[in-house]
């Protein structure tokens, strides 16, 4: 029998938080985020015309440039909401990861979760190192093709030291 999976979890040990439970209670929040971004961005669609026709002083640019800002994230937001919902298939939806990733076999696995899909990295071609920010440590993990993963010692139940040597010793 092969040696268990080395699973690198929270720091506090309870399970992740997750969003409302209720499908029903999440599609209204998403769909809330997604209509309230489509009214600010026709309210921007709409100065835009304004400003276009000579109306309005080209200063009014900037109050649509700010009203499309924040469409934008109200928007995203409600889509990575309703699409977690259907993701989840009636079980809870996660605002974080269940865990930060776990180590099988020559793999390096991280969860899928509400902002993005699961990833499996190689083992072998994953290059782990400690950082030092003015909030603490930082774990950082680097592959080829891949974007950089880092978590801080606040997110991770182990030291970042301890958690690099847990799996440098499982190459």
């Amino acid at each position: 029998m092969g040696t268990p999976p080395l699973v690198i979890g929270s720091a506090q040990g309870r399970p992740m938080p997750t969003l409302p439970t209720t499908e029903i209670g999440l599609r209204r929040l998403g769909s809330a985020a997604l209509g309230g971004g489509a009214v600010v961005l026709v309210l921007a669609a709409t100065g835009v015309a304004v400003v276009l026709e000579g109306t309005a002083p080209l200063t009014a640019l900037i109050a649509v440039a700010l009203l499309i800002a924040c469409a934008a994230p109200m928007i995203l937001t409600g889509w990575r909401v309703l699409r977690a919902v259907h993701a989840a298939q009636g079980g809870p939806v996660h605002i974080a990861p269940p865990y930060a990733f776990r180590v099988e076999k020559d793999e390096i696995i991280f969860p899928p979760w509400y902002r993005g899909r699961g990833e499996v990295w190689l083992l072998s071609q994953t290059t782990l190192r400690s950082l030092r920010t003015r909030r603490g440590a930082v774990l950082e993990m680097r592959a080829p093709q891949r974007r950089p993963r880092r978590f801080s010692q606040s997110a991770l139940a182990l030291p970042v030291e301890d958690v690099i040597a847990q799996v440098e010793a499982r190459r």
